[in-house]
């Protein structure tokens, strides 16, 4: 009697310690599900969607999208646009209509990359852009020589509010559409801009953030845009997507160039376009161009996708690794406690 009291007193796992594991698994997989919704929420944000920032046009229906810029057609040899085959990746025009030197100089440029893949440890990047002035005769004395790059990435929809206080409260009162801004802008020079462009020049050829902004149709008309445009511009400066670099660009006997841009790490997916500007005397006397794609790659751009293109699948898969992760715990957790 003793023996089967001993057998009895002995401690057996009840049906309610048995579910324990079970209980735990299943809070572990429902936090893991809300964390992965959370993160599946905020990706769909990244790539191809309008910034954050919300407005209503004030001049009823918003201004169209400019037309996409083009690449300019070379005046002499084929040149690339992918980086390979050992040719410039730029697109020179070689002689541009009003130029004071007529074509004497242009522009040989390249890249040290031709595309910009995003991991999932993208943090940054950085475009090397380097080149030289190529003559056809002795270097013109009609001014100092400028050389300006501009990277610009893909157009987004921004909306801008202007806030007011009123009885004690911040509310949204006047707002502004901008239809096609620059998720990304960035303007390196061998020296101050104001100096190597003249505002004519800049206009015309939308060198500058502001340029490119006011140059949109249905924006350069209103008046009052300019505090809604100047706001959005030190918004975008403060987060790095909008950089001024004057004297980034190196230039070597005024012949050899090269420049830096870094890249943050919140890079909007699409063609960034990077062009380069040759100057003299404030006037611009040849232009190059060419187009560097910015795509996610690998694992992230694969969840990516199948988050977008088959919601319910990944939405299973969700499920199915946070149960799976929960249970793994758990039973992590059990097997320590014994």
């Amino acid at each position: 009697m003793k023996r089967r009291g001993g057998q009895r007193g002995e401690s057996r796992p009840s049906g309610a310690t048995r579910r324990r594991p079970l209980r735990g698994a299943l809070r572990a997989a429902l936090l893991a599900g809300a964390l992965l919704a959370e993160a599946a929420g905020a990706s769909s944000a990244a790539p191809g969607s309008p910034a954050p920032i919300h407005i209503a046009s004030p001049h009823g229906s918003p201004p169209p999208s400019p037309a996409p810029l083009r690449l300019a057609q070379a005046a002499g040899d084929g040149t690339r646009k992918d980086g390979g085959g050992g040719q410039s990746a730029f697109v020179s025009e070689g002689v541009l209509p009003g130029g004071p030197q007529g074509g004497r100089e242009r522009i040989v440029a390249d890249l040290d990359q031709n595309r910009v893949a995003i991991t999932a440890g993208f943090d940054g990047s950085e475009i090397f852009v380097f080149g030289a002035v190529k003559r056809t005769g002795p270097e013109p004395a009609s001014g100092p020589l400028g050389v300006v790059v501009t990277l610009i990435g893909p157009p987004e929809k921004i909306v801008v509010r202007r806030k007011e206080r009123v009885k004690g409260l911040w509310i949204n009162r006047d707002s502004l559409v901008i239809e096609a801004a620059p998720s990304f802008y960035a303007l390196a020079t061998n020296g101050p801009l104001g100096e190597l462009v003249t505002a004519e020049e800049r206009l015309r050829y939308r060198i500058g953030i502001r340029q490119q902004i006011f140059s949109l149709e249905g924006i350069a008309k209103a008046a009052e845009a300019a505090p809604f445009i100047e706001a959005l511009i030190r918004l975008q400066e403060r987060k790095g997507v909008y950089r001024l670099l004057e004297g980034a660009v190196q230039l070597s006997e005024a012949t050899l160039f090269h420049a830096r841009i870094p890249l943050p790490a919140n890079l909007t997916e699409g063609d960034y376009e990077a062009r380069i500007f040759l100057t003299r005397g404030g006037q611009v006397v040849d232009r190059a161009e060419t187009v560097i794609p910015v795509h996610k790659v690998g694992l992230e751009r694969w969840i990516w996708r199948l988050a977008h293109e088959r919601p319910l699948s990944y939405g299973i898969l969700a499920i199915v690794l946070a149960a799976l992760t929960g249970w793994i715990a758990a039973t992590f957790f059990a097997l320590l406690r014994r």
